[in-house]
């Protein structure tokens, strides 16, 4: 119709991969991540890495959401919907998987499926295993083919009570 005009704003469209071990102060990247794409409309995928066991009894009882409610705790859940509050104009989705693979093709097909074009990573931040399960995916991070963002990191000196999250 003549007369009427209809804007369609594109935003460039970017799948953000962040290990996480539930601490709040892994947060800290997600924020970084928000930042340093403030033109893009973010996916963001946090990811834990567990280990499954071999035991018949324990696969058939296996529940990805009693392993979150597991490794995952109050003050990163806050922090979490924090995040997603504060850039909300700037979060299209931000989720939390399992990763659960053994090798490199297992996490590099996690990664193709998940359309991760970007994994951030701070190579000083110490992972913290949040059960006997958990693992570190630093090894796979490393090897893989998505392209990497290096962030420093220095732990916050105090208590990581609020995230400070103002833009």
């Amino acid at each position: 119709m003549p007369g009427i005009v209809l804007l369609k704003i594109n935003f460039m469209q970017e799948t953000i991969l962040i290990q996480t071990d539930f601490r709040p102060e892994s947060l800290i990247l997600v924020k970084t991540a928000i930042q340093n794409n403030l033109k893009a409309k973010l996916d963001i995928v946090l990811v834990h890495g567990v280990h499954m066991t071999d035991s018949i009894t324990d696969l058939l009882f296996y529940s990805r959401h009693k392993m979150l409610q597991k490794v995952s705790n109050d003050l990163f859940t806050t922090g979490l919907n924090e995040l997603r509050e504060t850039f909300a104009a700037n979060i299209n989705s931000l989720r939390v998987e399992l990763f659960t693979g053994l090798n490199q093709a297992a996490f590099n097909n996690f990664l193709e499926a998940n359309r991760i074009s970007q994994i951030f990573v701070a190579p000083d931040y110490v992972f913290a295993n949040r059960s006997k399960y958990s693992r570190d995916l630093a090894h796979f991070i490393n090897k893989s083919v998505s392209r990497k963002v290096e962030i420093s990191w220095s732990m916050p000196s105090e208590p990581f009570a609020r995230l400070a999250l103002t833009r």
